[in-house]
């Protein structure tokens, strides 16, 4: 069924708007003004930068694993800067605790977790972004049970 037509269109608000008129109510209805967006910023984020970093989250000491940038909406050759903490160099076999990514071409760095045969707990490698905008850690854990690998036999002697 459709909707009756209607000869003489009329906006019931202009009706509404005649009547208070006429009895001195004009602020009740405003008049209406054109939208002007002279004060509204619009901020697109769909273009900002995002890093992601990703690895292992645990390896165990006389293991290698790799640390992998990945970036959207960041040029390429752009030098992005990390420093290592939770660790000694000689933890990840003399490698610095600073350096750089370069997007595009040098986006992965592989790292050897020394097996020192010292008795250190578990450790955590946490590689942060300068920009503060990724960090990931991994979970060190150490090769041996005890820092004394060797065992002894024990002799009980009754008399």
């Amino acid at each position: 069924m459709k909707p009756p037509k209607f000869k003489n269109k009329i906006s019931i608000n202009r009706i509404i708007e005649r009547k208070y008129r006429d009895k001195s109510v004009d602020n009740f209805f405003p008049k209406r003004q054109k939208f002007s967006p002279s004060g509204l910023s619009v901020i697109d984020t769909s273009n900002d930068p995002v890093y992601n970093l990703s690895a292992p989250t645990s390896v165990n000491e006389g293991e290698s694993f790799n640390i992998t940038l990945n970036t959207e909406n960041v040029d390429n050759g752009t030098e992005v800067p990390y420093t290592i903490t939770g660790v000694q160099t000689d933890d990840i076999g003399d490698t610095s605790l600073i350096g750089s990514f370069t997007v595009g071409s040098d986006e992965s760095r592989l790292f050897l977790v020394t097996a020192d045969d010292l008795t250190e707990g578990v450790e955590t490698l946490t590689l942060t972004l300068d920009n503060n905008q990724a960090n990931v850690d991994i979970t060190i854990n150490e090769d041996q049970l005890s820092g004394f690998p060797y065992t002894f036999p024990i002799q009980l002697i009754y008399e």
